[in-house]
């Protein structure tokens, strides 16, 4: 950070944070008050830093030259006016309107055809029951007046025998969801009966480690993966097609080639770090230095993005549900667990369900407030990076109240690369 701006006492407040961004005379005020960033330049700073130290635009105008004292008048009237120095406390919007879960994730199956290390749902992946195809109608039916999107997700999602009769009565129920899928990628696209399958699903994220070699997930085949991407690029245009891939120690090396593979094929690259699962796991994690530095080769090329504003916190149980091959629910798919099952779509409405509260008002005995959080009541970035994953830090742990501390760091970079990225 430049002496020039370090310097400023507001800098110093609790509340605020300043962020030099790589470029010249760019930086990023952001007020974790009320949870509000943007970009601004030294100037815009240093007004920002008088309105904070004086509070008043008559005693400042009149301390500049005459020249520019209106300006200066009006200038800081609008920070005043805009109250971006604030003090008060951000809270989540709430509405009184019908507020059910939209997005759904359904796992059709927990069967896999291939063996990842690190898959969150290895326990449970033994089960190998699954519902049969007027049961899924049965969910559906309950489903779509609510959802605008549905992944369909496994295990293996394409290993289902029943997915071309659910994507086929999914669009005949409502034409306007969008359906997803979540894929290993480790079938041959071209084949016949995947054709009719493929003119249904909107977008398909396919996961991996390298798109050049097997890594962790054991079963992979990289040449397999790039000729499918290449085929459905080619003809399923229309589809969209994401690749998903795990940083962790075994594939840092890979990051640059894949990355330049997912450029060179116009598809979306999703980097995300390890989320260890268990304590063995822990010393997989790539470094958190080597982390930041590839965020900030990732930042060069990202489309800016607004703060999210209504809902910092997780959406699971509020705005997303996951669903098993049995049609249990549950409020993410990570917590696939007895103690957070929500109910079964068999037997229930979507509004019967535990913690549903169609009101839309926040169930705080299931996801914390952050300010609840153990560790990260004083985090200046809490509300972007919302505690991480509850889930996760439930899994290792066995509590969703306190922090995670494994990934505590990896947030805090997430979280100031966001703010890096704003508009």
């Amino acid at each position: 950070m430049e002496t020039s701006i370090s310097t400023l006492s507001i800098s110093y407040d609790n509340n605020y944070l300043i962020i030099s961004t790589e470029k010249e005379n760019e930086f990023i005020f952001y007020n974790s008050n009320i949870h509000y960033g943007r970009k601004c330049n030294t100037l815009e700073l240093h007004l920002l830093d008088l309105v904070y130290k004086y509070k008043s635009a008559d005693y400042i105008a009149d301390k500049v030259n005459e020249k520019y004292k209106e300006q200066v008048r009006t200038a800081c009237l609008k920070i005043i006016d805009s109250k971006i120095l604030s003090t008060e406390k951000f809270s989540e919007d709430k509405t009184d309107t019908i507020c059910m879960p939209s997005i759904y994730y359904i796992h059709l199956t927990y069967k896999c055809n291939l063996s990842c290390t690190y898959c969150y749902n290895k326990d449970i992946r033994k089960n190998k029951k699954e519902l049969a195809l007027e049961q899924w109608k049965k969910i559906i039916d309950k489903i779509v007046p609510y959802a605008s999107s549905i992944t369909l997700t496994g295990g293996e999602v394409f290993l289902c025998q029943n997915l071309l009769n659910l994507v086929q009565y999914i669009k005949e129920k409502k034409r306007t969801i969008s359906i997803n899928c979540i894929s290993n990628c480790m079938h041959d696209f071209s084949e016949e009966r995947f054709q009719t399958i493929l003119a249904y699903i909107d977008s398909i994220t396919f996961s991996c480690d390298s798109v050049y070699a097997e890594k962790d997930r054991k079963g992979f085949n990289p040449d397999l993966f790039q000729n499918n991407i290449k085929y459905l690029k080619t003809h399923h245009p229309k589809t969209g097609i994401s690749i998903s891939t795990t940083l962790s120690n075994a594939t840092v090396n890979d990051v640059k080639a894949t990355t330049q593979f997912a450029k060179e094929n116009q598809c979306y690259l999703r980097t995300v770090p390890l989320l260890p699962m268990d304590i063995s796991q822990i010393e997989n994690m790539v470094p958190i230095e080597t982390f930041k530095q590839i965020l900030c080769e990732k930042d060069e090329n990202s489309i800016p993005q607004k703060l999210k504003t209504k809902q910092v916190r997780c959406g699971a149980a509020q705005s997303t549900c996951s669903i098993d091959p049995l049609g249990n629910v549950y409020p993410c798919h990570l917590l696939h667990y007895r103690t957070f099952l929500m109910g079964n779509l068999l037997d229930k409405e979507i509004s019967q369900l535990r913690f549903i509260n169609p009101k839309g008002e926040l169930i705080t005995d299931f996801i914390p407030n952050i300010d609840n959080v153990s560790g990260c009541q004083t985090c200046k970035v809490r509300h972007i990076c919302g505690g991480g994953c509850l889930a996760l830090t439930y899994i290792l742990q066995g509590s969703m109240f306190n922090r995670n501390q494994l990934m505590c760091p990896y947030n805090y970079e997430i979280a100031i690369a966001k703010l890096k990225n704003i508009p």
